[in-house]
């Protein structure tokens, strides 16, 4: 999977697993990575390698959490992490 397909499907995804999507903004790092944010809380995934992707999560300026993923085709468990460092995970 291209870096672009795997960032646009996750882009579409995460909003969907999250209980009040609307809350959700998603943009971009200053790297071109997409950035998730809800209010303080933000989460930037980039990949490292075509089939490795980094998670990093924060609120404000301090980051809280890093994690890797070696990547198959199935980007919903990625998609299921992002919705829950958000605080919304829960919906389907």
């Amino acid at each position: 999977m291209r870096t672009r397909d795997a960032y646009a499907s996750l882009r579409e995804l995460v909003p969907t697993l999250v209980e009040r999507p609307s809350e959700i903004v998603v943009g971009w790092s200053d790297r071109a990575d997409p950035v998730w944010r809800r209010g303080e809380d933000w989460v930037r995934a980039e990949f490292i390698t075509s089939s490795q992707l980094s998670i990093t999560a924060g609120r404000g300026d301090v980051t809280a959490v890093q994690r890797m993923y070696t990547l198959t085709t199935d980007l919903e468990p990625v998609a299921r992490d992002i919705a829950g460092l958000l605080g919304g995970a829960g919906v389907a």
